[in-house]
């Protein structure tokens, strides 16, 4: 769950710091940027949240555990994908180097967010 939070969080930042370094994104362009990486964001979370909900079932055969386990998989990847495209942007308009959000730190407030995301996820649904 985390790693893949991570993951969508990296491929999505990787994206913003080149778009600044080129100059195709600026904080001009920052709404449309960011709508259209959600977006992406929110198909990929769609179906790895699917997959999910399949492998959880087949593998265990509990309804509420599947669903847990694949919402909980959703929200980490839009979190990634939202903190990996927003965390650049401001950044550098802030003045401090895009890059100091690259994988370690971004990787690591995704994992601790996933996890949290997982027992808040799971709370919820199995209460």
């Amino acid at each position: 769950l985390t790693g893949t939070g991570g993951n969508a969080g990296n491929q999505s930042s990787a994206l913003v710091i080149r778009g600044l370094a080129t100059g195709e994104i600026s904080w001009d362009n920052a709404r449309r940027v960011f709508l259209r990486e959600f977006i992406v964001g929110m198909c990929i979370a769609l179906v790895l949240g699917s997959v999910g909900f399949i492998r959880v079932y087949v593998t265990s055969g509990q309804l509420e555990a599947s669903l847990a386990v694949s919402t909980a998989l959703m929200f980490t990847v839009m979190f990634g994908v939202a903190f990996g495209t927003l965390s650049p942007i401001v950044l550098q308009r802030l003045g401090v180097d895009p890059c100091n959000c690259a994988s370690p730190a971004l990787s690591t407030v995704t994992d601790i967010a996933g996890v949290l995301l997982l027992c808040l996820t799971a709370s919820a649904i199995l209460h």
